[in-house]
């Protein structure tokens, strides 16, 4: 299921990054809108790894997990980085007959973007976020949520499509510190500046 994923995200991309390659550009908007999805490989604390160990074991389990960064906005600074406030939610669910259980992470934070080649918006790029993270476990049990901070590091590769329009593919790494446990994901999404 995650392969298949992958592959949708990444052909969605690469029609994207080939749409317009030779098109000249005019400036460079001073402010932008930032959506992305993604496939994720999530690490928890050892007492939810546990519990999702033996969710798995019980066959017949509905497992999806999906990393969503929405809304985001950016604003130049600078002729190569973006800075503005994300949220990045990563979402883990699992069914398994009457069992249900979803795990929520958030990180809320300032992010920026550097490119690396001479042009803005084209090319490769380094992404930094850093601020309060919470995540939430709800099951038919109940629902319990952790609070702490939260930061990002990852890059990728920008292209323009149209306008003030550019697609981005992202490799990144999350971690959140939620009282004294760590909750951790390693993401790969297809993202748009607009």
């Amino acid at each position: 299921m995650k392969r298949s994923s992958a592959l949708t995200i990444s052909t969605l991309l690469l029609v994207l990054l080939l749409a317009l390659p030779g098109q000249a550009f005019e400036q460079t908007p001073s402010h932008f809108l930032y959506f992305g999805l993604g496939v994720i490989d999530l690490s928890y604390p050892d007492e939810i790894q546990r519990l999702l160990n033996w969710l798995k074991n019980q066959g017949h389990v509905f497992h999806r997990s999906l990393e969503i960064e929405a809304p985001g906005f950016y604003w130049t600074y600078g002729p190569k980085t973006l800075v503005g406030p994300v949220l990045n939610l990563a979402v883990d669910r699992y069914n398994v007959g009457p069992l249900k259980l979803q795990v929520n992470q958030f990180l809320v934070g300032l992010s920026s973007m550097y490119f690396l080649s001479g042009e803005f918006g084209r090319g490769p790029f380094l992404r930094s976020d850093v601020g309060l993270a919470w995540a939430s476990v709800d099951s038919v049990e109940g629902a319990t949520s952790h609070r702490g901070i939260g930061a990002l590091i990852g890059g990728g590769y920008a292209a323009r499509v149209a306008g003030g329009t550019r697609s981005l593919l992202n490799l990144h790494y999350t971690i959140r510190k939620l009282e004294g446990e760590s909750y951790r994901t390693i993401t790969i999404s297809a993202s748009v500046l607009l």
